[in-house]
């Protein structure tokens, strides 16, 4: 079975969407600290 779920992360600046993506996981529960550490990699990626 495929367990991954993915989390739409939509970044705001003055209150404007400036970028949306998402970070995938396939743990049941994911921790802020897991998804703090994702989004900061996406980002300094792209």
């Amino acid at each position: 079975t495929d367990n991954s779920h993915n989390i739409l992360i939509k970044v705001y600046e003055n209150e404007r969407n400036t970028l949306s993506f998402d970070i995938s996981t396939n743990k049941k529960n994911i921790t802020a600290q897991e998804i703090d550490y994702k989004v900061r990699n996406y980002l300094l990626k792209h």
